[in-house]
C-alpha cells in the first residue's frame, strides 16, 4: 500500500469515527476496500452486545456469519431453517438496527451479537473482512445475508456437518452456491394486505429459464485447483427478467474452510481467492428479498443511499414500482415453478452434483457419528 492511501485511509477513517460519536451524517463517499488501517478503525467502533464473545466449535461444526440492519422480518425464517440444517452457532453483526432485530435474536440459543454504528455503505467490505478475520478458526464458516437461506443437495437427508465431512473427506475447502430468487403467486398489493406467514410459505415459486451461465470464475487465479466439471458461476435470473437489472451477478462463495486461509477477495462474497479447491456440487441461497415489505425497502434505500453507487439496483426496482402495486413477479416470469425440496433444482439442473456425491448420499451414515 502506498503512503498516499494509508494516509487517505487514515484521514477518511477517522474523519467517519468522529462523525459516528458525534452522530454527524456522514460524507457520501465509495465504497472503501480493506486495509489494515480501516480494519483497525473499524474494531475501535464494534461492542459486543450477548452471547459468547469466542464461540466453541471444534471442526465438526459450521459457524454462521452474518452482518445486518432491520432484519426482523427474516430472522424467524433465518433461524429455523438453519438451525433444521445443523448450524453450531450463529455471530451476528448489527449495523445500528432500529426495528426488534436484536430483542428477537437474543431469544435465540447459540447466538452471538456485535454492533457497530459505522457507516455499512461506505464500509461495506471492510465490514466482511473484519468479520470474517476475527471468527476465523478451526471451523467452516458459513457467511450469509439475512434474507437467504442456505440449502444443499439432499438437506433432507443430512444435515450440514456430514456434508462438510464429505467435502473434507475428498479435499474441498470452498463451496459455490447460487442464488435463486424466491417470489409469491399474489400481487405487490395481495402481499401488503395479506396475513403475515412464513417466507417460505409466501414466497415458495422460482423461475430457472432466464439464467444464464457464466464462462469463467470471477477472481480465480493460479492458485484455485481446475473447478470439477459443470460446476460454474450463473448470471442474470428474474431480477434482470422482470425488473431489466443488469449486470445480476448470482454467485457467492459462502461456505468455505476458515483453517485453510481461504478469503473472499477485498470481503467480495462474489469472489475468493487462496489455494481454492472448488467442490463437486453447487448448493442454493434461497433468497426471501421480494416479500411484502420490498416497496417500502426499495424507498428506504433509495432515500438513504446505503448500497453500492448510491442504491442504483433499488432505483431500477422502483421503476418498476412506482406506477402501481397491482401485479406480480410471478405473472411476468416466464415458468415458475413452487419449490418442494433440492431434488427438484436437480431436476432444473439449477444444482450440480457428482456421481461421488450421488454414492455418498446413498449411505451417509458411513461418516463418522457427528
Amino acid at each position: 500500500m502506498n503512503l498516499k492511501k494509508i494516509l487517505q485511509d487514515w484521514f477518511y477513517g477517522l474523519s467517519d469515527y468522529l462523525r459516528m460519536l458525534l452522530r454527524v451524517p456522514y460524507a457520501a463517499r465509495d465504497r472503501q476496500t480493506p486495509s489494515r488501517v480501516l480494519l483497525w478503525i473499524l474494531s475501535w467502533t464494534v461492542r459486543h452486545v450477548h452471547g459468547p464473545r469466542r464461540p466453541k466449535l471444534d471442526k465438526k461444526n459450521v459457524l454462521l456469519l452474518c452482518i445486518l440492519r432491520d432484519g426482523e422480518e427474516f430472522i424467524p425464517d433465518f433461524m429455523r431453517h438453519h438451525q433444521e440444517r445443523g448450524i453450531g452457532h450463529f455471530v451476528f453483526l448489527d449495523n445500528d438496527s432500529k426495528d426488534k432485530t436484536l430483542s428477537i435474536l437474543k431469544q435465540y440459543p447459540n447466538v452471538t451479537i456485535l454492533q457497530s454504528r459505522f457507516p455499512y455503505k461506505t464500509y461495506a467490505f471492510v465490514f466482511r473482512a473484519y468479520f470474517k478475520r476475527k471468527f476465523a478458526g478451526p471451523w467452516w464458516t458459513l457467511f450469509m445475508d439475512i434474507d437467504e437461506l442456505f440449502d444443499f443437495p439432499f438437506s433432507e437427508k443430512i444435515d450440514i456437518r456430514t456434508l462438510v465431512h464429505y467435502l473434507e473427506t475428498n479435499g474441498y475447502n470452498a463451496v459455490l452456491a447460487n442464488t435463486l430468487d424466491m417470489f409469491s403467486d399474489k400481487t405487490w398489493l395481495e402481499l401488503k394486505r395479506g396475513p403475515q406467514g412464513s417466507l417460505r410459505e409466501i414466497l415458495h415459486f422460482y423461475d430457472v429459464s432466464a439464467i444464464q451461465r457464466a464462462e469463467e470464475f470471477l477472481g480465480k487465479d493460479d492458485r484455485w485447483s481446475q473447478p470439477p466439471p459443470l460446476i460454474c458461476e450463473y448470471r442474470a435470473g428474474v431480477r434482470q427478467k422482470v425488473f431489466h437489472q443488469t449486470h445480476c451477478h448470482l454467485s457467492k462463495y459462502p461456505l468455505y474452510d476458515s483453517s485453510k486461509g481461504i478469503q473472499p477477495i477485498s470481503g467480495n462474497p462474489h469472489e475468493i481467492s487462496g489455494r481454492v479447491c472448488l467442490a463437486d456440487i453447487s448448493c442454493v441461497l434461497l433468497h426471501y428479498t421480494f416479500s411484502r415489505s420490498f416497496p417500502e425497502r426499495t424507498q428506504k434505500a433509495i432515500r438513504e443511499k446505503n448500497y453500492t453507487n448510491h442504491s442504483e439496483k433499488y432505483l431500477i426496482y422502483h421503476r418498476q414500482l412506482q406506477s402501481t402495486l397491482n401485479w406480480s413477479i410471478y405473472s411476468r416470469s416466464t415458468q415458475p415453478k413452487p419449490l418442494g425440496s433440492t431434488e427438484d433444482l436437480i431436476r432444473d439442473q439449477f444444482l450440480v452434483v457428482s456421481e461421488k456425491y450421488l454414492k455418498f448420499i446413498e449411505n451417509p451414515g458411513s461418516s463418522p457419528d457427528i
